[in-house]
């Protein structure tokens, strides 16, 4: 083909175009999220969540998993096993003690991280129930 595009071939009844590769920024969502690893900012911790990845982070993960026998510390449940901080680090919790972390199963580790970002249900005592009454009874009857 004479006049043919750039990258375009006919073959028989076949027409095969190469199209040119996307856009850098739409390759990878997660590495343009992040921004370029040079960019970064040197002698700084890396976020928390950064630091899943590095090496350090996965020694230290293996470490909490073998001290906790590869099983769930809530339910014993063996199998795939996830990491938590016991206490929060934004809570004060020390991000890399071992003493600070346990293994925990999917379904754990999400009851857990649910019920640390609800507000704690205080409810009051019987005898508080019955105070309140008798006080707004006597408000009542003043009134």
């Amino acid at each position: 083909m004479r006049n043919s595009p750039r990258g375009a071939r006919a073959g028989g009844n076949r027409i095969t175009v190469t199209m040119p590769p996307p856009p850098r920024s739409s390759r990878s969502r997660k590495a343009s999220a992040r921004g370029p690893r040079r960019n970064r900012p040197r002698g700084r911790e890396l976020p928390s969540r950064a630091s899943l990845g590095t090496p350090r982070w996965r020694r230290l993960r293996r470490q909490v998993l073998e001290r906790d026998g590869y099983r769930c510390q809530a339910c014993g449940k063996a199998g795939r096993l996830e990491v938590d901080h016991i206490r929060r680090v934004r809570d004060g919790g020390e991000e890399w003690e071992p003493s600070n972390l346990q293994a925990l199963c999917r379904g754990c580790h999400i009851a857990k991280t649910g019920a640390e970002q609800r507000p704690p249900v205080l409810t009051p005592s019987e005898q508080e129930w019955q105070e309140l009454v008798r006080a707004l009874q006597s408000d009542n009857a003043g009134t």
